[in-house]
């Protein structure tokens, strides 16, 4: 039973991708695709992403795989266009490794390319993709990043948000806190958070957000 059913699960994904592969080359030789066409049509394979079948590639970090077909990666990722510069032989497989980044990061980016879908909820972890998406130049990935963390500051967070940004040495993120700062000031500064700053931290972010957006009014 198991035999079959996987038999079946191959034919069906295979048909999937044989039928983008298709469909692509057809947009690519009447230059009428664009890339959010292709890229759509990669979500439509959403379901196939990790699966150890059908797969002509595995990404490797440390000891722990992720399975993926070359075809989307190609289609999806212009990094990864030409894809035989990464690729190296394991045990009779097809692999790049990506040890320089952790696991998760290294899954949600993978899966970012599949689905559309960014599954992060430690925003270490999301600046840890913003990273990963300027290595590979994946300007949809580092637009809806940026566009994630900008919609996730809250009065509550904001500190923390601008605190992770420093350490990341992320001028645009702490430039979204400052816009949020000016904005919703009345609200921010009655927080426990930012009440608990200390005088020099405080009055420098005051300073920062003011050279950022001009005058506010307390």
């Amino acid at each position: 039973m198991d035999k079959l059913r996987n038999k079946c699960l191959i034919s069906k994904n295979m048909k999937r991708i044989t039928a983008l592969k298709s469909k692509s080359l057809r947009h690519y030789a009447q230059r009428a695709s664009s890339s959010r066409d292709i890229n759509a049509e990669c979500k439509q394979l959403h379901d196939t992403f990790d699966k150890s079948i059908p797969t002509d590639l595995v990404i490797k970090v440390g000891l722990r795989s992720i399975y993926v077909n070359k075809f989307v990666l190609q289609t999806c990722s212009s990094y990864f266009r030409e894809i035989t510069r990464f690729v190296t032989s394991e045990d009779d497989q097809d692999v790049i490794r990506l040890d320089q980044f952790s696991y998760v990061t290294v899954y949600t980016y993978f899966k970012y390319i599949y689905t559309g879908d960014i599954d992060l909820v430690s925003l270490d972890k999301k600046f840890d993709l913003l990273i990963m998406a300027e290595k590979f130049k994946d300007i949809h990935l580092l637009k809806s990043c940026y566009k994630k963390i900008k919609e996730e500051i809250t009065k509550e967070n904001i500190i923390s948000v601008y605190r992770t940004a420093q350490t990341y040495n992320n001028k645009i993120v702490q430039e979204y806190c400052f816009e949020f700062f000016i904005e919703n000031n009345v609200d921010v500064v009655n927080t426990d958070s930012f009440k608990e700053l200390d005088e020099h931290t405080r009055s420098t972010f005051i300073n920062e957000a003011k050279k950022a957006y001009g005058y506010y009014k307390l």
